[in-house]
């Protein structure tokens, strides 16, 4: 260590030993770094015990330890503890885990942004990111790249990176509320040889991004149906005939995208218009009256029921989708009036009065042959997620069998929708 900084006592020196693999390659990014204490720890596998020695000067301002008992692990199925007096300790509130410091750093001419980084993350910084000094202003420096640079130098050999992304950066960091910001600054401002202009921390508080999320999802009116979703309270508007109660997870379908809109409103009026179709004359022992296939959270189907259709059938080739549906009909009292299929255990042969299919122009080009076997003769056949340039391809593909009625556009999208023939031409 002497060699590499002579002018530094090494017993206040650390070093950051960090391995970087890119497409199977490795490289050690090695820092050394003056005026911090060089924490060891050691962990026998197996058991609880630890052990750490300093080797050189702590920083003057670090955060005491904290004196909350270590969570017993040994408690089947639990990781971090529940309790807020296990996490604090006895008599003491609970941390507020997601408030912290954020500190705003203007990178000067010539001074490698990656390192800087690199280093405050090293040191304990929560989270790093860079823009673009002049970002959403006229001066921005857009950059749009195919290869990313970070790993074209690293291929090349260049690492840690010689380059920042814009000619002005601005780096972000968070650091815990409490911890030594000076003094990690001050080590980082040392080790790059160069001052860093910035402004005082500003203090973050903690918000609970669940419920961020949340807001940023209102309920939703489609045409006379009012879809709200688990966090919402209260009861439906006036204007609503039926509502539904969503839990999208992780499966299209919330009543947002235009596609699914206008495959909701064609259900209405369609399952609901009471002298027309054979969706209200099929009655309970009827069978399945409607097909939605790739039905993603099983908006589609339940909107059905929701407007009397008297049964609904499922499908998708995702599981994870699959589960969301059927959940989503229990919530609604549903369940058993859906049934719920991949298309490998979807019964075959089976044929509905009213199928409806909101994929991709692609997919539904694809499907021709097995809607087509799926909707009944007289059946009625709806189809979205095509853009309005798509249509004539998908109409192509399925005219031979159906007679389309005029093309409903909404925002570049449009919704297909058809009679099956007695007859095939």
């Amino acid at each position: 260590l002497a060699e590499v900084a002579p002018a530094f006592d090494p017993c206040s020196l650390t070093v950051v030993i960090r391995m970087v693999v890119r497409n199977g390659r490795a490289a050690l990014l090695v820092l050394v770094l003056p005026g911090v204490a060089c924490w060891t720890a050691s962990f026998v596998p197996g058991t609880r015990a630890s052990s750490a020695a300093c080797t050189g000067p702590a920083p003057r301002s670090r955060p005491a330890a904290s004196s909350a008992p270590v969570p017993d692990s040994s408690r089947e199925g639990e990781g971090l503890p529940l309790d807020p007096e296990e996490v604090a300790g006895p008599g003491g509130p609970a941390p507020d885990l997601g408030a912290h410091e954020l500190v705003t750093l203007v990178m000067p001419t010539g001074v490698n942004t990656e390192v800087v980084a690199e280093l405050l993350m090293e040191l304990g910084a929560l989270y790093v990111s860079i823009q673009d000094t002049y970002v959403d202003t006229p001066d921005e420096d857009p950059i749009v790249r195919e290869v990313n640079p970070a790993l074209a130098a690293f291929e090349r050999g260049d690492w840690p990176p010689r380059f920042n992304y814009w000619s002005n950066c601005t780096v972000e960091a968070g650091f815990t509320v409490g911890w030594p910001v000076d003094d990690t600054l001050s080590v980082v401002e040392a080790s790059v040889g160069a001052v860093l202009p910035r402004q005082p921390p500003r203090h973050v508080p903690s918000r609970d991004w669940v419920v961020e999320v949340q807001k940023s999802w209102p309920p939703i009116q489609v045409g006379k149906l009012h879809i709200r979703f688990p966090w919402h309270e209260g009861t439906k508007p006036p204007e609503a005939e039926a509502e539904l109660v969503l839990e999208p997870g992780m499966a299209f379908g919330t009543g947002e995208h235009h596609t699914t809109r206008l495959c909701c409103e064609w259900l209405q009026s369609e399952v609901s218009a009471g002298d027309k179709g054979q969706a209200r004359r099929g009655g309970e022992d009827a069978g399945p009256v409607v097909l939605d296939f790739g039905a993603g959270s099983g908006i589609l189907a339940l909107t059905a029921l929701a407007f009397g259709a008297p049964r609904a059938v499922c499908v998708d080739t995702d599981r994870e989708a699959n589960r969301v549906a059927a959940w989503n009909a229990v919530v609604n009292g549903l369940a058993d009036r859906v049934t719920v299929h991949t298309p490998e255990d979807w019964p075959p042969g089976d044929t509905y009065p009213v199928v409806v299919a909101n994929i991709l122009a692609p997919t539904l080009v694809e499907l021709a042959p097995v809607l087509t076997a799926a909707c009944a003769p007289g059946g009625r056949l709806a189809m979205s997620g095509v853009l309005a340039r798509q249509a004539e391809s998908v109409i192509a593909a399925y005219k031979g069998h159906f007679d389309f009625d005029p093309i409903v556009e909404n925002a570049d999208w449009v919704l297909l929708s058809a009679t099956r023939r007695t007859v095939s031409s």
